[in-house]
């Protein structure tokens, strides 16, 4: 079968609709030739089809290998364990397929050698199922799924809703700061090459870039602090401030990070901004890094009517507005000046004196009251929306947390068995996998020299066992 088919003639080119409207009109009292005539249906198909009642859509070609129904609970559940993050290559669905194949006894033309189904049914079985696509899935760490969980963001909430209840606080007197960092070695992306051609090189500054940490400020209006810098240094060249952003700051540090006395400095810096006073108090909404819970920091927000109110660990992703809507969109502008800059100075190498001044430019033009308002609105900080975020996304550390050990399996006469020929669970029957999803998911919880014992001595079902499997529980 062509990877690329294209339909040559216009035989079954009518729709289940036009059966369903081309029987009421022979049930009408019209003649099936006319029938056929209206609605472009041949008249043996109009006969064949009243005859027996069928009113579905044309079925062309030779006949899948899977149902639907079937097709459906394996799209299911590739999108529910893409949810939370257990990734499925294209080879793990394709050895699934023939494993349920093999075990249920339906024909199929998989190769056997291989165990596995063929690139055609998998292209197909994405043609027939639109919601699921080929995805470069972001590494994500364990701490960060289970860190956004309901237990931790309901405390965010519940602390910020104690916060705006004591004051009523304007959209511009809400803030959120964060750290970032902007390197002079740029990851060149995608580009147009010669067909075919092992290598494809890209112009680069260095081999390794130097690491500057930016740090940014903004409200839920739409005002901005001017940034501050923070360069790997013992000593602050005025070179470094070439072309920067007007108002901002610059620091150095052994390893270009901040500190606690780098965050003061910055505090200081975002007090003057935003005119923070015990009259006009602003929410200062930032991660909980251990620079910014010092006793000096606290003692100048209560003097200058600065609250803080701190982010769960590793939430910021989903609950900082900086990260959700601006700092994506900086750092692709900041590349986008960084190539620029490269194809027009050719050979000229991209230096810690250049970076204010190409930050400066993508910076003013990304900064807009439309991005900063999103980030705050996407977070339902402002305006204030606790139960902005559903089940399907708490779905990843739900799962996480209640089943914590979850290794793949396959169920062979009540008994678990480690396979390791797919990644993918597989189980008896339904009655079965509703009796686990109640009980536990994973191999049991034995000593790890039994299951090393258990895994040795027992072995997948030979193939012409019968076992009836479904992929309710992958």
């Amino acid at each position: 079968m062509p990877r690329k088919w294209v339909r040559q003639t216009r035989r079954g080119s009518w729709t289940e609709q036009n059966m369903k409207d081309a029987l009421k009109f022979i049930d009408d009292g019209n003649s099936v030739s006319a029938a056929s005539r209206t609605f472009k249906i041949p008249f043996s198909t109009l006969q064949e089809r009243r005859k027996l009642n069928k009113d579905t859509k044309p079925l062309l070609g030779r006949k899948a290998t899977f149902t639907p129904d079937q097709e459906e609970a394996l799209s299911s559940r590739i999108k529910f364990l893409s949810d939370v993050f257990y990734r499925l290559s294209a080879n793990e669905v394709r050895r699934a397929a023939f494993e349920f194949a093999q075990k249920n006894n339906i024909p199929h033309r998989f190769s056997v050698h291989e165990r596995m189904a063929g690139k055609d049914w998998l292209n197909g079985f994405l043609a027939r199922n639109k919601t699921i696509s080929s995805r470069k899935p972001e590494a994500t760490s364990i701490n960060r799924i289970t860190g956004f969980n309901r237990e931790e963001v309901r405390k965010f909430y519940d602390n910020l809703e104690k916060v705006f209840s004591n004051i009523v606080y304007t959209s511009d007197r809400i803030y959120n700061a964060d750290e970032t960092g902007i390197t002079t070695v740029q990851d060149p992306g995608t580009i147009l090459a010669t067909k075919g051609k092992k290598r494809v090189g890209s112009l680069g500054s260095w081999e390794r870039g130097k690491l500057i940490t930016v740090m940014c400020a903004m409200s839920a209006s739409g005002n901005f602090i001017p940034p501050m810098f923070v360069h790997p240094s013992r000593r602050m060249s005025p070179l470094l401030k070439k072309d920067g952003p007007p108002c901002a700051i610059y620091e150095c540090s052994p390893k270009g990070w901040t500190n606690e006395i780098l965050f003061v400095t910055w505090l200081k810096h975002f007090i003057t901004h935003s005119k923070s006073s015990f009259d006009n108090p602003v929410i200062l909404i930032l991660d909980n890094h251990n620079s910014h819970t010092t006793l000096e920091a606290h003692d100048l927000c209560k003097l200058n009517g600065v609250t803080m109110v701190s982010l769960p660990p590793h939430c910021s992703r989903r609950l900082q507005p900086l990260d959700v809507s601006f700092y994506s969109t900086l750092k692709g502008a900041f590349k986008k000046e960084c190539d620029l800059y490269m194809k027009i100075n050719r050979l000229v190498r991209i230096t810690p004196y250049e970076l204010a001044g190409l930050f400066n430019k993508a910076y003013s033009r990304v900064a807009t009251i439309a991005v900063s308002a999103s980030g705050f609105r996407a977070t339902g900080i402002y305006p204030f929306e606790s139960n902005i975020f559903t089940d399907d996304d708490f779905r990843a550390a739900d799962t996480f947390l209640e089943r914590p050990n979850m290794p793949l399996h396959i169920v062979q006469n009540d008994e678990e068995v480690a396979s390791p020929n797919t990644s993918i669970n597989l189980n008896l029957n339904e009655e079965e996998t509703n009796q686990k999803d109640r009980t536990e998911v994973g191999l049991s919880k034995m000593p790890a020299k039994n299951q090393e014992s258990q895994n040795e001595t027992q072995a997948l079902p030979q193939e012409e066992d019968h076992i009836s499997v479904t992929f309710e529980d992958l």
